[in-house]
């Protein structure tokens, strides 16, 4: 599969319990109950988002994620519906891996940007052709 530079349409969610409770409990975390802690942890979003890209990208066993970069604009609160975009940007070869930086950014109903970031994945082989 040959990738080119382009936008992905990650769509969008509504960002509910079940999903930050896995993601809280994957990392090791603790969630507070109270009800006045409904901010959603930035991160759970960025790994969401990474979730959703790596399977758009349908990566191959021994894709590697090695690096996060990440700025929240401003806070997500449970309910709120986030949309997402991804761009794959120049992808490098360094031996038998491929170094692919994707960017990303996540914005809420209003079409506000909430987060955005840059993340690199590894891949292994000849994954994205031969460039």
């Amino acid at each position: 599969m040959v990738f080119v530079d382009g936008e992905m349409d990650l769509g969008s969610w509504v960002v509910n319990d079940p999903t930050v409770r896995r993601y809280v409990h994957a990392v090791g975390g603790v969630q507070t109950e109270s009800a006045d802690r409904q901010m959603v942890p930035p991160l759970s979003l960025v790994a969401h988002v990474l979730g959703m890209v790596l399977e758009k990208l349908a990566m191959p066993p021994g894709a590697v994620h090695s690096m996060q970069e990440m700025e929240t604009l401003q806070p997500v609160n449970m309910g709120e519906q986030i949309s997402a975009v991804a761009i794959m940007e120049r992808t490098r070869r360094l031996g038998d891996m491929h170094f692919i930086p994707i960017s990303y950014t996540l914005t809420n109903s209003a079409k506000e940007k909430v987060i955005i970031g840059k993340t690199t994945v590894l891949a292994p082989g000849d994954f994205l052709g031969n460039n």
